[in-house]
């Protein structure tokens, strides 16, 4: 029984090339929108002063939004509606996390999190070239 469980674990996360990529982008997405969720303030920090006009609210909203559309979209039955959706799931997760990575590195904010955001947008980036790639 124990096996199954594991078994359909590992072929539903690695269902195709993309899927851990998604995966991650939805963890590191929810992680994202629940910090802003819970801590409000953090947009007046210097690293996310280019995001202040747009306020937390968006902030937390957005991700969660493109977390739960991603989670959607990789359990949508149709292959015909799932592969577009997930395609355009990870073009909106490659915006947002290069913005993110973007306003570190504009803000001169000694830190390392804009390469960490920058490596998962590219992440994101060819996972959705490839899902396009595929279904063509």
């Amino acid at each position: 029984m124990m096996r199954r469980v594991g078994e359909y674990i590992r072929d539903w996360t690695f269902f195709d090339y993309a899927r851990p990529v998604e995966i991650i982008s939805f963890w590191a997405m929810i992680g994202f929108g629940w910090r802003f969720y819970t801590n409000p303030q953090i947009v007046q920090r210097d690293s996310y002063t280019l995001f202040e006009a747009v306020g937390a609210d968006v902030f937390a909203f957005l991700p969660i939004l493109l977390a739960s559309l991603g989670a959607f979209a990789m359990h949508v039955p149709s292959e015909r509606v799932r592969e577009p959706m997930r395609v355009l799931v990870n073009s909106g997760s490659f915006l947002f996390w290069f913005s993110i990575a973007t306003a570190f590195l504009a803000a001169e904010t000694p830190t390392t999190a804009h390469f960490t955001y920058y490596a998962l947008s590219f992440g994101c980036i060819l996972s959705g070239v490839y899902l396009a790639w595929k279904s063509s």
